[in-house]
């Protein structure tokens, strides 16, 4: 079950947009998760790939195709790029896909996991979906220079609420889960395989056109 919720945030045409939706992870699930504009939480684009990130950057309500879509910006771990890992690679440097992907919400949902061991202590959180942030390369040198004008402080400042705090300064809305992971991407890839899934919606998105980076640029 997916659904649309809170007050429309824009109109163009035929597309009503909004800035968040709620849904059950499984249909056994007891209670539902909500998923805002901004927020990053893990993909598992099919069962045998290994886990990515992903953004979500806009939801909207196609009234004249009568679907509820989603734009969502994809990164990976250079490991999972065709040319791999390499030396300039940083410890906690990830690579977006040049394009992002459309989906059917109800696809966006199926895609969803909280199955994720390749950052530390993720484990321990599987249920809260803020467990990681993508920061640009230039916000991810201001947040480590940051973390060095307190080092030595932690304990007497409490560390959650130090990240917490940082990440507010730099623009980054409160993350739910208290073990935030901090990465940064300063990097791009062409992913073929995104595009040809079955299930990107990329026609659909194209309609908006310009209409979809004027609106991403309002809303944050």
């Amino acid at each position: 079950m997916v659904k649309l919720i809170g007050q429309p945030c824009g109109h163009h045409g035929s597309y009503t947009f909004y800035k968040a939706f709620s849904y059950r992870y499984r249909s056994d699930d007891q209670h539902e998760r909500v998923l805002m504009l901004g927020e990053f939480f893990f993909i598992r684009i099919s069962p045998s790939d290994d886990p990515c990130i992903g953004e979500l950057q806009l939801v909207w309500d196609d009234h004249q195709n009568d679907q509820q879509l989603s734009s969502t910006r994809l990164y990976f771990l250079p490991e999972q790029t065709p040319d791999g890992r390499l030396s300039h690679h940083g410890q906690h440097e990830v690579m977006a896909a040049n394009d992002k992907v459309i989906l059917k919400l109800t696809d966006l949902v199926t895609w969803i996991t909280h199955d994720v061991d390749w950052i530390a202590e993720a484990n321990e959180h599987q249920n809260d979906l803020s467990t990681v942030v993508v920061l640009s390369y230039n916000r991810y040198c201001r947040y480590r220079n940051l973390l060095k004008r307190i080092e030595g402080k932690e304990e007497e400042l409490f560390g959650h609420y130090i990240v917490q705090n940082l990440l507010t300064e730099l623009g980054i809305p409160q993350q739910r889960n208290k073990c935030v992971h901090i990465l940064f991407c300063r990097d791009t890839f062409n992913n073929e395989a995104l595009l040809n899934n079955d299930l990107n919606c990329d026609h659909l998105g194209k309609l908006l056109g310009f209409f979809l980076s004027i609106l991403i640029r309002l809303l944050f």
